[in-house]
């Protein structure tokens, strides 16, 4: 009896923590190697206008190491405040619609959709 209960346990658990990974990446986004197949609403890409990270969407707090050669950003729709520094401070950029701009300084540290 307390076999079952424990391997049931084990299974709930493992259930769980499976149910978590697969929400943490269940947003397509990818870096330094070009977008590829990524389906991507956001790109920014370097003074070279090479991709350096690629987004379906959603805001991100910290780009760490990917944003830092960012210097232009490709927005397929909506409106997004791109942010130098990370958790949405500093300089920054608003743009709208279906968009290739440059971002004005070199580096991004997150971005997000206002309001």
């Amino acid at each position: 009896m307390i076999n079952k209960q424990l391997t049931a346990l084990a299974l709930l658990t493992v259930t769980s923590l499976a149910g978590a990974t697969l929400s943490v990446t269940s947003v397509s986004a990818q870096s330094n190697n070009g977008c590829g197949n990524v389906v991507k609403n956001i790109e920014l890409k370097d003074s070279q206008n090479q991709s350096v990270f690629c987004s379906d969407g959603g805001n991100v707090k910290d780009l760490g190491a990917f944003g830092i050669n960012a210097t232009n950003v490709s927005v397929q729709s909506g409106k997004w405040t791109f942010y130098q520094g990370k958790n949405f401070k500093g300089k920054s950029v608003t743009v709208e619609g279906e968009i290739f701009q440059s971002l004005g300084f070199k580096g991004v540290g997150s971005f997000k959709k206002p309001g």
